[in-house]
């Protein structure tokens, strides 16, 4: 079990478990198999074999669009950037769009980045924790969330599963004492059948 309580400074660990969280809830690859193609970025909808001018037009409306110089002349490459501020040069990056023949054919939403000791040893825990998982390979795992609440207490929880593995990724917001924090345990349960 890997704890990272609110003491000591670790605020950013607890942005990082809510933007984890905050990934797994709406990423529609995961929330929804009928929405694999299609992303929402700056508000708009973008999904795979959209025309090319039509995603172009309204995200510069609103966005900085910047192409990518890849080397590769049978697709490009943009990166939407907020619209900067008198004086800056490019604002925070919350995506990309690539197009091949006029058509989209990728789409990448940038969930932010995170900084900090915390930041990196979350990011190296969760990725130890699911190399077990998985034994390093490909392969397909169960993903289960929940939220609970009592009196005293908040959870959010995700569970990744494969077969008697488990990885548990927990949210906790304990009232009084007022503490919040984030826990990884990894598990392997083996329970008898039920008959």
């Amino acid at each position: 079990m890997i704890n990272f309580n609110k003491k000591g400074g670790d605020k950013i660990m607890i942005k990082c478990f809510i933007f984890f969280l905050t990934l797994i809830l709406f990423h529609p690859l995961i929330t929804n198999a009928q929405e694999t193609n299609a992303l929402s970025i700056g508000g708009m909808r973008i999904e795979i074999g959209m025309d090319k001018s039509k995603v172009m037009s309204t995200l510069s409306e609103g966005y900085k669009l910047v192409e990518l110089k890849a080397g590769s002349k049978s697709y490009d490459t943009w990166i939407i950037n907020e619209k900067s501020k008198e004086g800056e040069k490019v604002g925070d990056t919350i995506g990309a769009v690539t197009f091949e023949k006029e058509k989209v054919v990728m789409i990448e939403k940038d969930w932010g980045q995170f900084h900090g000791k915390e930041a990196i040893s979350l990011m190296r825990n969760l990725i130890g924790a699911i190399s077990n998982l998985t034994n390093g390979e490909s392969t397909i795992v169960e993903v289960q969330i929940s939220r609970r609440k009592e009196p005293s207490t908040y959870w959010e929880n995700i569970n990744l599963k494969c077969g008697s593995h488990i990885v548990e990724l927990d949210f906790v917001d304990v009232k009084k004492p007022s503490d919040k924090f984030v826990q990884i345990d990894e598990k392997i349960i083996k329970l008898p059948r039920e008959k």
